[in-house]
This record gives C-alpha cells, structure tokens and sequence, in this order.
C-alpha cells in the first residue's frame, strides 16, 4: 500500500453490523476498530434482512415439522441474489478494499475487483459435527456441502484472511489449502464501549463470598449445568458462593441457592450494559465451561475487569485463557467439582489470585482489545497491493 490517501473500506454483512447482538456484537467491533486503525468505513449491508428472516422462519418451522432445516436463508440462489446488490453497492461506493466478515456464502458471489479481506473464526470442517447448527440432521450433508464449497471458494478467492485463533487458521491451511503467507492470526477483544480503567476495576473484591460470573444465551451449549455444579459444590464445602446466570434461564426450579438469574442485558440500552460492567467488576471469577466455541468474546470482556476466566479448552479457547495468566482452562470431562476444586485453591491463595487478576488485566491490554486488533489488521491491508 503506497497511496497516503485515506483508505475507503467496504464493509460487506448480512445484518445490521450496528446492532451490538450481532455475533454478540463482534461484527460492530470489527468495523469501529477498522475504522479507528485503518480508514473510513462503508456499510454494504445490512442485505436484504427482511428477506433473510423469513428464510429462516420457514427453514425452522420446517425443521420442526420434518426433523431437519433445510437453510433457505443460505441458499445459493439466495446468496447469487444478495451477491448482486452487495455487488452493485462496492461498485457505487469507491473503496479500495473489501472486508468481509464470517460472510463466506457471499464472497464467491460478489463481481469486484477489489482486494477482498475474508475475517471469520471457523471453518465448516471444524464446525461439522461441533457446533449444533452445523450439525447432521439438523444441517443436510447436502447443503453442508454447499458450505464447504463456499468456504474453498472465499479462502481462494480473499486476498488475505484473519482469523482470531490458530485453531481457525489452521484448519484453513490443512483442510482448505489457504496460503500461510495471507494469514493473519490475532485475537479478537473485548465487546466494550467504554472498557473500566484501572481506577474502576475491583482489585481485591470482598473476601468472605465467592461470587461467579456465567454470561451466555445458551445454557446448554456453554456448560451452564457444570457451572451450576460448581456453585452447588463450593456451598457444599461452606463456602458463601453465588452464581450470576446472564442471558438465558437454567432450566433449575425456582429458589436455588445461590443462584442468581439475569435472563437478558442488551448491550444496545445503556443501563443494561452498566448493569453488565457491575457484574463483570464485582465478581470473583468468570465462568464458562462452554461445550464448544470459536473463541469467547465473553472471555475478553472479563480479562478487561481483570476478572480470571474458568473455561474448557476447546476450539479457540486457549488463544483468549492462557492459564495462570488471565484463568485457567479445564478439559471437556471435567465436572463442577475441578472447577469448584480450582477455585477454593485460588481463594485460599490470596497473593495467587490477586497475581492472577492483574495479569488477567494486562493480557486485556496487551492483547485481548479491538485498539489492538485494528493495529494488527492494518498490518494485513498494508501489505495488499493497493
């Protein structure tokens, strides 16, 4: 990149990239960090959102009726149609690049010239099988395939890709044929506004509870039962433990000890996403014994409050929790009782977890934030020949 002329980026999604519940607000992130780092911004998109929505409405009540979801919403005719007004859009903005992100149903279909930068955290290889929606019956081996294809298709085509885990970037390179050289592997950060600063984070909270922090929509799929465990187990011990659910509602019966349900913040109110940052400062640990995941968004945001994160080692997960730095990372069979064990080691070593909180700070700062992130994407894009 040669030109000193402020950079034009088209930025291609499905949705409204706005919206801070879109892909828990990530995709809003990757355009404030590409704009503060590397250039002004251009909206292509949302696409046809109407259209897409009822799409999905009737590919899930088919699902309901017949057992399994046929993804009209992800279609190849669908996506050659939203291929065309994405096209027609890049085409009346004068960018000099493309940003696509996770979009790799589209980029196969978009007709540009422009240098395309393909961002997602998965590949469908990885998600077969791991991720519910991408699993057999519910996703047909027949549109998997049409996936799969979608994806060599946008890896070929992109002229670099950036992926936030080496567990991503890796299944690119083996079971796609990516080129190592246009890669760019660094971590997503923390999906926050207005991050604490060291004055607002609880250095040393209350000592005489034990105070746990869950954030998820979807029990089941990020461990919500083995977090419930390990509430029950650390009561059982005698310790003055709390679970703080956020964003769904365990399917336990009404008056569980210790357990405290916030069925749904929206990051979009103010006053909820400051409920969120309270949660986040006055709790003891976070945890997420997630089944499976890309990479943990959530996990950032607690190392943002210097909050040590307990999470499962899976997916991309070690590319956030490095252990005994910002949290400790636990296999998949492990039950309540590790995480509950790990914990009243922690509380009974003061100097450990007040070591641990700190660092947890500063692995946020050095590396799980979007101010980091725009600086390592602008590394990518100053390398295309522009």
């Amino acid at each position: 990149m040669t030109s000193e002329k402020p950079l034009r980026i088209a930025y291609v999604s499905m949705v409204d990239p706005r919206n801070r519940r879109s892909w828990s607000g990530t995709l809003s992130a990757i355009a404030t960090a590409l704009g503060n780092e590397c250039g002004e911004v251009v909206f292509i998109g949302p696409l046809a959102m109407r259209s897409q929505r009822i799409r999905r409405a009737i590919s899930l009540q088919l699902e309901r009726t017949i057992g399994w979801n046929p993804r009209l919403d992800l279609s190849e005719g669908f996506m050659r149609r939203l291929g065309r007004i994405a096209s027609r859009r890049i085409e009346a903005s004068s960018c000099d690049l493309v940003v696509v992100p996770t979009q790799r149903w589209l980029i196969g279909q978009l007709r540009t010239s422009l240098p395309i930068v393909y961002v997602s955290d998965a590949t469908p290889r990885l998600l077969r099988d791991y991720n519910a929606e991408f699993s057999s019956p519910r996703l047909p081996e027949r549109r998997f395939e049409t996936l799969d294809r979608a994806e060599r298709t946008a890896i070929a085509r992109a002229e670099r890709l950036i992926y936030p885990s080496q567990w991503a970037a890796d299944s690119a390179i083996a079971d796609y044929g990516a080129d190592p050289d246009l890669i760019g592997v660094f971590p997503f950060g923390a999906n926050l506004d207005e991050p604490p600063t060291h004055g607002e984070i609880n250095a040393d909270p209350s000592s005489d509870r034990c105070d746990l922090l869950f954030v998820g929509r979807n029990w089941e799929h990020k461990g919500g039962a083995i977090a419930l465990d390990t509430l029950r187990a650390l009561r059982g011990w005698g310790i003055a433990a709390t679970l703080t659910v956020v964003g769904c509602t365990p399917p336990v019966p009404a008056g569980e000890p210790g357990l405290i349900v916030i069925a749904d913040l929206d990051k979009n109110n103010a006053a909820d996403e400051r409920r969120l940052h309270e949660l986040y400062r006055d709790a003891h640990f976070f945890i997420l014994p997630t089944r499976a995941d890309c990479f943990g968004i959530a996990l950032c945001e607690a190392s943002a409050f210097g909050l040590p994160a307990l999470a499962t080692r899976t997916g991309g997960t070690a590319s956030v929790v490095w252990p005994e730095v910002n949290g400790l990372l636990f296999d998949l069979n492990d039950g309540g009782a590790a995480y509950a064990t790990a914990i009243r080691d922690l509380c009974a070593d003061k100097d450990r977890y007040r070591r641990l909180r700190a660092t947890s700070r500063d692995r946020y700062e050095q590396h799980l934030n979007w101010d980091r992130w725009g600086e390592s994407a602008l590394a990518v894009i100053s390398s295309l020949p522009l």
